[in-house]
């Protein structure tokens, strides 16, 4: 008699477990996810999960936040919710990534991140003065300044050397 009382809790207790992990996972949704740029990288909940495309799977009663990064665009972030007040997350997503002209301004640009050496016959105090006004007048930041040594960087990192 204990023996068959074994094999019944066993079998109810499998039984049990088997519905509960399909509960968890019956509402379940499917996202999947592309971008324009094949070798973006894309994040779920902070993971890294893939480049360019993957599929993001949203759980029943909560969201997933996507975000997706490649240098010389901007970041795209969209949130997923499978909630009983929400919208349904679409099979599919795709995401035009868009350029980051801050990022192009500043790499294409021959005279970025270069040392520019100026020659003048004004004394070093009228030198100095002059190059700043003229600095400041393409750029709103000036970052580090060094009269010492005739040193001053733009906050888009363009150096200039007075001698």
């Amino acid at each position: 008699m204990k023996r068959n009382y074994t094999y019944l809790s066993i079998v109810i207790l499998f039984t049990l477990s088997t519905m509960l992990s399909i509960d968890a996972f019956a509402g379940k949704k499917a996202v999947r996810l592309s971008t324009s740029e094949t070798d973006a990288e894309i994040y779920i909940d902070g993971k890294l999960m893939g480049k360019g495309n993957a599929e993001v799977i949203v759980m029943k009663n909560s969201c997933v936040t996507v975000k997706v990064l490649k240098v010389g665009f901007l970041d795209e972030k969209i949130t997923f919710c499978n909630k009983k007040n929400s919208a349904e997350p679409p099979k599919s997503y795709y995401i035009e990534m868009k350029r980051d002209d801050a990022y192009d301004a500043s790499v294409q640009t021959d005279v970025a991140n270069i040392d520019i050496e100026l020659k003048t016959t004004k004394n070093e105090q009228d030198a100095w003065r002059l190059i700043s006004m003229i600095i400041t007048s393409y750029f709103d930041v000036i970052e580090v300044t060094d009269k010492e040594t005739g040193y001053l960087r733009t906050f888009n990192l363009d150096f200039v050397s007075i001698t």
